[in-house]
């Protein structure tokens, strides 16, 4: 997971978010919590879901350094 998202909060939040749907976890009848294990399996499908299945590590750093970038400038609007 770290080496998806780079270790940022807010794509590991996704991420998990997505891998819990995919599960049901979030559904509104959900109510057996020890069938919210994730897998490994879980977190590829959850991966391909939100960050895309054919985007190689190259893309997908790309990706991430234009939002960390993005994020900088929001920062430096702040001050």
């Amino acid at each position: 997971m770290h080496l998806w998202t780079k270790g940022i909060v807010e794509r590991v939040h996704t991420l998990l978010i997505e891998a819990y749907k995919i599960q049901g976890v979030l559904d509104e009848g959900f109510n057996d919590l020890s069938k919210a294990h994730l897998s490994i399996d879980t977190l590829i499908e959850a991966k391909q879901i939100t960050f895309g299945s054919d985007m190689d590590h190259a893309e997908f750093e790309k990706m991430l350094n234009k939002d960390e970038m993005a994020i900088n400038k929001k920062k430096l609007l702040l001050f």
